[in-house]
Parts: structure tokens; C-alpha cells; sequence
């Protein structure tokens, strides 16, 4: 007999009627009290009471391989389904719902998750994650979920649909982690982290801390971060990064320069022969800070600089692609967060593994913390530069990117109280050595320690250019205002003995500075820095004219 695709039943494709798929009989047969059969079993359950959802067969579609050739449907715009032979797992919800998630999903969620690559084409959620959700009746639900979620979050009449979509999700995914081989497949990881994110995302922060120990258990099962890459950088780059969104620390180890290791790697530009640019003995001129000043800054903290200067400095003449950034930024921030361990780690840590007795995943206790594991590794007192200079690169990094999956305020946040707290530690000392040096130098002497001082503005423009963009909004944003109009003053006075100049611009005076020290060129990267310096500079040359 010959094979067909239709859905509907016969006795509605023999009159040419439409067909509401509904099982064991449709409507039409029900009210003309005549036999029902389908050519193809309906995949869609839209039209049949709550009680007919099995999720035990639903859980069994997810061993079949999706279709090569269904994401290819998604990129045709169909008037009336993106989807017209409804190929997609069983739910609880009416079929033209379905339709509206799936159409929301694939056109709206997919790039606000995604905002690394705006092309339908290319975009991973629609490439890589909805072939596999189609296939997967944990992930597909899981995925109709975050569209729903934003619906309902704009229509403002309460959560009933996204509350039995996380039950049927959550349920479908306790399923396959029973399974050895279903608990570490890719779908599987997408749909825990994704759940993770959405609780994180309703406040419910135990819960989603929950998902993120069983989350870490099952990538120690694939290998580590570096394994699961190989089959999904999606899913590898989504677990890890939102992983530490989540906890408001990285979860996963990273590998060396090299690439050693089983953690987050490095991007290959990382590795790249760095001969015509900057190497150790320039970072006195970059940074202008004296030799001994460098030798305070941790050494795996000065060499993650110069090998991210040395990426910037060639990204100059080419370009770096948004996800080629993504990858560098989640290497670069592991890399520098777990330089040194948080004193309240190991309280952190007893909480989680607390509460991951009651996972509604797969219940494991969370991994040793990868803080703890670089304990060895770190001084035991870094100095004040050399914290400034750690936090302020992963405030860039993140600043740069943007976000990405989810909101990373949480973790700015965290990161820029400890940026803040070390950057008046240096300010404090710088002020005291200031202080000693008028007390007991003759003026020619202070006068010579002003201009060294001086000197190391391209580090302290840099530094607090940075806070200034991050303390945004924050009580924190007036402390760092008031360094910026001491920083131009320094700069106004430099400017007055060699040039006799009496004002400052951003792009002659303040822009070459920041750019000096770190600096990735993008398009409009100069407008996110600019506004700050301007009200900064009128200030500056305000109270610095003559006739000010």
C-alpha cells in the first residue's frame, strides 16, 4: 500500500473535510456515528481531555532521531502553523496554543536567549536546540514553557498554564534521569538548565540551585564541560554560564592556556603566536605603574591580561564574531573567579548540599567546590592592584558581551561590591603615600611624585571608566564620579605644564587612556564610556578654568 503523510482520518480526507485530530475518534466521526481511523497516528494531543496526556508515552518518542529536514520547515512562513503536520510530542494544551508557542519560541525566545546571532539560519536555538526538542518531550515542553512564561508575564492574568507545563516538564525529565544513558543526553542538560534558569528567574533560588547539582553531576558524567562540547557547544556554553549566573560563582573548572583539562575552554585565539604584541615587561608603560607595583599583581593575573590584550590587539585588524566573544568571556571570567577562594565558600557549599537531598532532578550532592581546588595555586595575600585589576577585566568581559541567556545582574552586582572594596583599599593607600611624601620631601621631591602619580592615570581612568558603567544606577556610581574629577584634575594639571592647555576632551585626553590598558574595538563601544566622561570632564575643566 502506498505510504502517505496525511493526519487527518480517512472518512475526512475521503469527504474532503478538515479533520480535528482528535483520538480514538474525531469530532466529525463522533457526530455521524461512523468509524474512525487514521492513516498516522495525530502527534498532537490538542484536542483530547487532560486524562489522555501519557507521559510514559510521551517519554518514549524521545529515543527516535529527529528529522535532518525538519528545521529547514521553520524557515517558511506559514500562514496558518509553522508546523502543518503537527510533528511535535504530545502535550496538555489545546493545539492552536501549541501552535502559538511554538510560533514564539521560534521567532521571538530562540533570539532573546540567543542575542549572540539575530540570523535564522544560523541561530543555535533554531539549528541545533528545536531539531532536538522535537524529539524530546522533556525539552519540548520545557521550551514551549519559556515562551508561554513571557506571554503570560505580559498579559498579566496569572501563570495556570506555565504552572502545568513546568509539572509535565519536570515530571518528563525525573523520567529520563532514571535512565543512565537518557539522563546525560544533551536534550537532557538543556531541559534541567533551562528549568534552573526559569525558577532562578521567579525568585525560587533554592530550587534552582537544586537543579544546578544535579545539573554538574550529570556533566562529571559525560566527562566534564570540554566532553559535552564536543557533541553540543550550545549546551556546553548555556550549562556552564548559567550555571554560574545561578550560584554567583563559576560551577565548572577551566582549562589552561593550553587547553588541558576537562573544564571551560579557551577559544582558539587564546593560543594563537602573540609575536608582535605586548608581553610582560610592557605592562609598566601600559598600566603606568612602576616594576614593583607589576610584581604585586598575581601572575596568572597579569598573564590572562596580556593574552586577552593580545586578542583584542589582533581583533584590531579582523573581527571577532559575538559567539567567538561569548566563548572568550566564559573562559576569561572562569578563569579569573576562581583565581581565589570566597571565605564564605564553604557555608555556600553545606546549603546546597542540603538542599540538593531534595532535588527534583536527580537529587546528587553538588561536586567539590573548583574554588577549593585552586586554593593551592593562589597567593595567599593578593595586593590591592592586583584584586582591582581581576575584578575590573571580568567587569569588562561582561560589559562587552552583554548578556546573554539571562540577566547577569546578580553576579555584577557581587563582583562589583568586591571591585569596590578593593579599589578603596588603593585609593586609601595611594592617598597615603601621598600624604608621607608632602610631609617628608622637599616640594621639588612631591612634585616629582605628583607626575609619577600622573602617570599611572591610564590604569586609574581605566579602572574607574569601568565602575562607572557597572555602578549605574547604584548608590556606589557618585563614589566613583568623585575619583573620575580627581582623575581629570590630575590630568588637567599634567596638561597645563607641558602644553599650557586648560581643558580636557574625551576622545583626546580620556579615550586613549582606556583604550591604552584593555580595550575591544566594537561599533558604538565608545557610547557606553562616553556619557559618564563628559559630565565628569565639564565638571572638571569647569572648576579648573581660571575663571571658574
Amino acid at each position: 500500500m502506498r505510504q502517505t503523510l496525511r493526519r487527518s482520518c480517512a472518512a475526512c480526507a475521503k469527504s474532503k473535510h478538515s479533520c480535528d485530530l482528535r483520538t480514538p475518534r474525531c469530532s466529525r466521526c463522533i457526530k455521524r456515528r461512523v468509524p474512525c481511523q487514521y492513516a498516522n497516528e495525530p502527534l498532537t494531543g490538542s484536542q483530547s481531555p487532560p486524562g489522555a496526556w501519557d507521559s510514559t508515552t510521551a517519554l518514549s518518542a524521545s529515543n527516535r532521531a529527529p528529522d535532518p529536514d525538519i528545521g529547514s520547515l521553520y524557515d517558511l512562513n506559514f500562514a496558518s502553523s509553522p508546523d502543518p503536520f503537527d510533528s511535535y510530542p504530545k502535550t496538555r494544551l489545546p493545539r492552536d496554543q501549541v501552535q502559538r508557542l511554538i510560533h514564539a519560541f521560534l521567532n521571538k525566545i530562540s533570539f532573546q536567549y540567543y542575542p549572540l546571532d539575530l540570523t535564522r539560519t544560523s541561530n543555535p536555538f533554531l539549528i541545533s536546540w528545536w531539531p532536538l526538542a522535537l524529539g524530546d518531550p522533556a525539552l519540548f515542553h520545557v521550551s514551549l514553557q519559556t515562551a508561554c512564561l513571557d506571554a503570560e508575564l505580559i498579559a498579566q492574568k496569572g501563570f495556570h498554564t506555565s504552572q502545568m507545563l513546568m509539572a509535565d516538564s519536570v515530571a518528563l525529565v525525573r523520567r529520563k534521569v532514571q535512565d543512565p544513558v537518557l539522563a546525560v543526553q544533551d536534550g537532557t542538560l538543556n531541559s534541567i538548565v533551562t528549568l534552573a534558569a526559569i525558577e532562578f528567574g521567579k525568585g525560587n533560588g533554592h530550587v534552582a540551585e537544586m537543579h544546578v547539582d544535579g545539573l554538574k553531576r550529570l556533566v562529571n558524567m559525560r566527562g566534564g564541560i570540554s566532553a559535552v562540547r564536543q557533541t553540543s557547544p550550545l549546551t556546553a556554553r548555556m550549562v556552564s554560564w548559567v550555571a554560574m549566573l545561578i550560584m554567583g560563582k563559576p560551577q565548572f573548572d577551566a582549562q589552561d592556556d593550553f587547553g588541558n583539562g576537562n573544564g571551560v575552554p579557551p577559544p582558539p585565539e587564546w593560543q594563537l603566536d602573540f609575536t608582535t604584541a605586548i608581553h610582560q615587561q610592557d605592562l609598566p608603560q601600559i598600566f603606568g605603574v612602576s616594576h614593583m607595583d607589576i610584581e604585586r599583581i598575581d601572575p596568572q593575573v597579569r598573564q590572562i591580561f596580556i593574552r586577552l590584550h593580545n586578542v583584542f590587539y589582533r581583533a584590531r585588524t579582523g573581527h571577532i564574531s559575538n559567539t567567538l566573544l561569548h566563548d572568550l568571556t566564559c573562559h576569561v571570567v572562569h578563569r579569573l573567579l576562581l583565581l581565589h577562594t570566597d571565605p564564605t565558600a564553604s557555608n555556600t557549599s553545606e546549603r546546597r548540599n542540603e538542599a540538593s537531598a531534595q532535588s527534583p532532578t536527580v537529587g546528587t550532592p553538588p561536586s567539590t567546590s573548583f574554588a577549593q581546588s585552586h586554593t593551592s595555586e593562589m597567593a595567599p595575600d593578593p595586593s590591592p592592584i592586583s584584586e582591582c585589576i581581576r575584578y575590573a577585566m571580568t567587569i569588562y568581559m561582561f560589559i562587552t558581551q552583554g548578556p546573554t541567556y539571562y540577566s547577569h545582574h546578580v553576579i555584577l552586582n557581587t563582583v562589583m561590591g568586591k571591585f569596590i572594596e578593593h579599589l578603596k583599599q588603593l585609593h586609601t593607600k595611594s592617598l597615603a603615600e601621598e600624604a608621607t611624601a608632602s610631609e617628608t620631601s622637599s616640594p621639588n621631591h612631591t612634585n616629582q611624585y605628583t607626575q609619577r602619580r600622573i602617570l599611572r592615570d591610564p590604569l586609574d581612568t581605566w579602572l574607574i571608566a569601568i565602575g562607572l558603567v557597572a555602578a549605574t544606577g547604584t548608590p556606589h556610581y557618585q563614589w566613583f564620579v568623585d575619583r573620575g574629577i580627581e582623575n581629570a584634575a590630575s590630568l588637567l594639571v599634567l596638561q597645563a605644564d607641558i602644553s599650557g592647555g586648560d581643558n580636557l576632551t574625551w576622545e583626546e585626553d580620556i579615550l586613549p587612556r582606556i583604550k591604552k590598558v584593555l580595550w575591544l574595538e566594537k561599533p558604538k563601544a565608545e557610547d557606553v564610556f562616553r556619557p559618564h566622561w563628559e559630565v565628569i570632564l565639564g565638571a572638571a575643566n569647569h572648576s579648573g578654568c581660571p575663571n571658574g
